[in-house]
C-alpha cells in the first residue's frame, strides 16, 4: 500500500507581503496631490484712487494743525475734523427737512446751527459740556452742508451726517480770569472748525 502523498505547504511560495516592512501605510493611502504643496500666488493688491469723491483740508486752530475730511457717499456724508490723530467723538445728524420747518426761523441767529437738525451721539459722545459741544458742531456742520447745497441750486439735502471729532484736551483749571480765557478759547475753536469746514465745502479755497 502506497504511503499518502506528503504535499508540504513549504513548497508553495510564500505569501507575499502586499506592504513593506518599511511603510506603515500603502502608497495609495498616502499619496499627496502635489497641487496641494504648491502655494497659492498672493493676490496683487492694487494701489487705486479712494471709491468715493473726497476732500481733505488742514489749518491751525488753537496752535493745533486740524485736518477736516469730508467724503460723499450716496447715502451719507461723513466728515472728520481730527487733531494730532485724535478721533474720540462720532455724532450723526439726519440733514432731511421735516414739512413743518420754517427756515425763516433761523435767519436771524445763522451764527446758530439750525433748530431742526437733531444730533445723536454714536460713539464716544461723553457727558456734560463735551457732548453738548460735540452736538453743537455736529448741528453747525449738518447747517453749513444744508446751506451749501441752497447755494449751489441744488436738490434738498436728505442724507445723513456723520461727524467725527477728535480735539487736543486742554486740562481743567480754575479761577475767574482762566474761566475768561477758556470762553475765548472756546470761540475761537468754534469760530476755526465753522470756517474750516466752510472752505472745505467750498472746496478748499
Amino acid at each position: 500500500m502506497s504511503a499518502p502523498s506528503n504535499q508540504s505547504s513549504s513548497s508553495s511560495p510564500p505569501p507575499t507581503n502586499p506592504l513593506p516592512s518599511s511603510t506603515p501605510f500603502s502608497t495609495a493611502a498616502t499619496s499627496i496631490n502635489p497641487s496641494i504643496l504648491t502655494p497659492t500666488p498672493t493676490t496683487q493688491v492694487d494701489q487705486t484712487p479712494y471709491p468715493t469723491p473726497h476732500l481733505s483740508l488742514t489749518t491751525p486752530i488753537l496752535t493745533h494743525p486740524t485736518t477736516a475730511t469730508l467724503l460723499t457717499f450716496s447715502d451719507k456724508l461723513l466728515l472728520t475734523i481730527t487733531q494730532s490723530g485724535i478721533l474720540s467723538q462720532w455724532f450723526e445728524v439726519p440733514l432731511s427737512t421735516p414739512p413743518s420747518y420754517n427756515p425763516s426761523s433761523d435767519s436771524e441767529t445763522s451764527a446758530l446751527p439750525d433748530t431742526h437738525l437733531t444730533p445723536r451721539a454714536i460713539l464716544g459722545g461723553g457727558k456734560g459740556a463735551r457732548e453738548t459741544r460735540g452736538m453743537v458742531y455736529a448741528a453747525k456742520i449738518g447747517s453749513l452742508v444744508k446751506e451749501r447745497r441752497r447755494e449751489k441750486g441744488g436738490e434738498e439735502e436728505g442724507r445723513v451726517l456723520v461727524v467725527g471729532f477728535g480735539f487736543v484736551g486742554r486740562g481743567k483749571r480754575e479761577g475767574d480770569e482762566v474761566e475768561e480765557e477758556e470762553e475765548r478759547r472756546e470761540r475761537e475753536e468754534y469760530e476755526g472748525v465753522v470756517g474750516l469746514v466752510g472752505r472745505l465745502l467750498d472746496g478748499g479755497g
